[in-house]
């Protein structure tokens, strides 16, 4: 671990995904965190690759053209770095919210199952925790915490 920036972090992951289009909310981002910035950015590509596929595939439908992109909130709340990220696709499927983090469990023809079981591994090595919902709005919406780290 090391001190980074965690919206920097992000904008890599971003642009190693090609999510050129979505919207960050970084206001209430610390200006630091400490944390492995290799592991967490492959849990940030993973789940913001998710994230574009849903929203993708929601906006090229007959039915949903005008689709809002992707959003990535980045704030510090009750001593935790907290990454929402929320698609504008179909959302988790009922009953899957904890099965999509088991390993080759896919909904996609062309997936292997293993993002999200890579992402929700690299989240509890921080001691952290992922979780996936259906936001109010539509679309899912996955929640990284990432506990600040205990002083030794």
């Amino acid at each position: 671990r090391r001190g980074v920036d965690p919206v920097a972090l992000l904008r890599s992951a971003m642009d190693a995904v090609g999510a050129e289009d979505v919207v960050v909310d970084a206001s209430s981002a610390p200006p630091q965190w400490s944390l492995d910035p290799g592991r967490i950015r492959q849990a940030l590509e993973n789940v913001l690759k998710n994230a574009v596929q849903a929203t993708a595939a929601s906006s090229s439908a007959d039915l949903a053209p005008d689709v809002a992109p992707a959003t990535v909130t980045v704030r510090e709340q009750k001593g935790a770095l907290v990454y929402a990220v929320r698609d504008h696709g179909p959302g988790v499927p009922a009953g899957q919210q904890a099965r999509i983090f088991e390993a080759f469990h896919t909904t996609r023809t062309r997936g292997t199952g293993l993002g999200l079981a890579v992402a929700q591994r690299v989240v509890e090595q921080h001691g952290g925790v992922i979780e996936a919902r259906n936001h109010p709005g539509g679309g899912a919406e996955f929640i990284i915490r990432l506990p600040a780290p205990k002083e030794v």
